[in-house]
């Protein structure tokens, strides 16, 4: 059987590289053919998936698939972990598995499924394949991006738990610093949530707006200023000719 098994697919590995050796010379010229290659490469690293999560992988190399993953298929660590993770949680979720077997998901999509359900238990995560399932279908035209979304809004309800305690430890690695530098001036840098950014900004948009004002209010105090100034030296200039006008005429007299 063992034997029997080998040969298939030992064909069935020449099959695939013959068809791949005739889809490159193609799929340079053509756009189409392109995008079907990248739906094509998706279906099968779904395929791979699949078999990693029916423990083929291990049972056939007795080593840990991530390793064989770097060894045998050139996977960098990330990549190999990464893949190996989506099949331990697509085993528990079969409808997400089969939409990403049949094209309905992409590989990008799936990675972000499996990362969007990370804090999830498992009975949620039956759940959430139950609606991924529902919802795949009339979404094959839709953003890529919204069925993660919906992913994210369920996981966000299920466990709201875990929604405040990030918005808390994001509030609580909020810093913001500032260096002064020589010349007067001061760089500063942060990080901050989105509550704490959006004060941030609005403080200084005032405090520029009031800024602004202020520096208006200057230039307008200085320009009447300079009036004043002007007006009582030619009062002063005035007062002078008429003075020695006045003397002028007494002289005559």
């Amino acid at each position: 059987m063992i034997a029997v098994e080998s040969s298939r697919a030992s064909d069935a590995r020449r099959h695939l590289s013959a068809t791949i050796d005739a889809l490159q010379s193609a799929v340079s010229d053509s756009p189409e053919l392109a995008i079907d290659a990248l739906r094509a490469a998706d279906r099968l690293i779904a395929s791979a998936v699949a078999a990693i999560a029916r423990g083929v992988i291990d049972s056939a190399a007795g080593l840990p698939t991530p390793l064989v993953l770097q060894m045998d298929a050139r996977a960098v660590g990330y990549e190999a972990r990464a893949m190996t993770r989506t099949a331990s949680v697509l085993s528990s979720m079969p409808r997400t598995l089969a939409a990403f077997r049949c094209g309905l998901l992409s590989w990008s999509q799936t990675r972000g499924i499996v990362a969007a359900i990370k804090p999830c238990r498992v009975e949620d995560r039956i759940e959430i394949d139950r609606l991924i399932g529902s919802q795949v279908p009339s979404l094959i035209d839709a953003d890529p991006d919204r069925i993660v979304e919906i992913v994210d809004d369920e996981v966000a309800r299920r466990r709201r738990d875990l929604t405040e305690r990030r918005e808390e430890r994001a509030v609580e690695r909020s810093f913001i610093a500032f260096q002064p530098r020589l010349g007067g001036r001061t760089m500063f840098y942060g990080e901050g949530d989105t509550a704490s950014v959006a004060t941030l900004v609005e403080a200084l948009d005032r405090a520029r707006r009031r800024s602004g004002e202020s520096r208006r209010r200057r230039r307008a105090d200085a320009r009447a200023a300079a009036l004043r100034r002007v007006d009582r030296a030619r009062r002063r200039v005035c007062r002078a000719i008429g003075a020695a006008a006045r003397a002028g005429d007494r002289r005559c007299q």
